[in-house]
């Protein structure tokens, strides 16, 4: 909180790898919550200018990190964001850059968790 309430945006990580039956990286995975919102909501804000750009900038060491392991490892990268309140809604997104918030991808449909994972297989080729 210390961070967030002095702009310092939070070290960089990641959640995990998700890995082929291969035993071989197939895309890197980043897990957000959402509690002050719903998912619609949340997504609508990330894409505007104002509150955007703010969450973009308190987020953007995450972001980083993600990019990183994801070019490091030439897989993809994921970004499943979840509702603190909805234990059906998901949204998912990826890392294409962190030079602004339109390096942040989201997609257009919050979705519950059958869409979710069959989505993700595809995107990762394991469907």
């Amino acid at each position: 909180m210390c961070l967030r309430e002095n702009g310092v945006p939070y070290p960089g990580n990641f959640d995990g790898i998700i890995f082929s039956e291969e035993q071989t990286p197939a895309a890197v995975v980043e897990f957000s919550r959402v509690e002050y919102a719903t998912l619609a909501k949340h997504r609508d804000n990330l894409r505007s200018s104002r509150l955007g750009e703010k969450f973009f900038r308190e987020d953007k060491n995450r972001w980083q990190i993600v990019l990183d392991v994801s070019k490091f490892l030439s897989v993809p990268n994921v970004i499943i964001w979840w509702d603190a309140n909805d234990d059906s809604a998901f949204l998912k997104g990826s890392v294409e850059h962190v030079r602004s918030k339109e390096g942040i991808v989201t997609e257009g449909k919050v979705v519950n968790y059958s869409r979710l994972r069959k989505n993700v297989m595809k995107e990762i080729r394991f469907a």
